[in-house]
């Protein structure tokens, strides 16, 4: 099963699901070894401005758009694949390579109001272009609108040129110490609310509900941040324990 075209291309698939992010980080990971100062160059060069644009603009022409220009529609799992890999996974991980390199020159890009400004825009823009599509039911799914990747930009400048901002705050202590265990068992958490939910009786509307899920997976992220310490004190004990028989 593991050997299977979907998997070893693109870790998707039944032994893969929402953790193709680990994967496809991995595989970047291993680009990076390799040829890391050929993609240093490359990341500094214009070219691959020019690539990340042309990355963006295909995944919403082939992806979202597809079946309105060309009249097909890219088939599953392989949709899914290219719009996470390619369309996400390489394109947001050369912008950060970019604004890495450009750190300096990028922080002083644009105030305060410019950046809450683009924000609101993109937003605004996502949101009606989503209500145009749904209205006409050519919403294709899950891929991006054309104003998503802006959006994320934005806001990730936003947060990139006020690095204080949220510091020693709940969310802070969330994105250091518990977004890993979200995002590894929000997958889990979701088959038992679903579950937990339809034997209680409650509409779909709630155990399908993204916010309930997040709320779960954050509990249950809170449980193994504060028991794992105990957990790691109780197996020393017993290595200790077995040295000193």
């Amino acid at each position: 099963m593991f050997i299977e075209p979907d998997f070893l291309i693109a870790n998707f698939g039944f032994n893969a699901g929402f953790v193709w992010f680990i994967r496809a980080l991995l595989y970047m990971e291993i680009v990076q070894l390799f040829f890391g100062d050929q993609v240093k160059r490359f990341i500094q060069s214009k070219a691959s401005t020019f690539f990340i644009v042309f990355i963006w603009i295909l995944d919403i022409i082939l992806m979202k758009y597809s079946n309105l220009i060309f009249g097909f529609i890219t088939p599953e799992p392989w949709g899914e694949i290219l719009t996470k890999f390619i369309g996400n996974g390489l394109l947001y991980y050369m912008v950060g390579m970019k604004i890495k390199v450009y750190e300096k020159e990028t922080a002083k890009k644009a105030s305060n109001i410019n950046w809450i400004l683009y924000i609101l825009i993109a937003i605004i823009l996502n949101i009606i272009e989503f209500l145009i599509l749904d209205y006409f039911d050519v919403n294709q799914m899950p891929v991006n609108y054309i104003f998503t990747f802006p959006c994320v930009l934005f806001i990730f400048m936003y947060l990139f040129t006020h690095k204080s901002l949220g510091e020693n705050t709940i969310f802070c202590f969330i994105g250091q110490n518990l977004s890993m265990y979200i995002y590894y068992w929000h997958g889990l958490l979701a088959v038992f609310v679903s579950g937990a939910s339809k034997i209680l009786g409650l509409p779909r509307a709630f155990y399908s509900n993204a916010f309930v899920i997040y709320f779960a997976s954050l509990v249950f992220a809170l449980i193994i941040y504060y028991c794992k310490p105990i957990f790691i004190r109780r197996i020393q004990a017993i290595k200790s324990s077995k040295k000193t028989d």
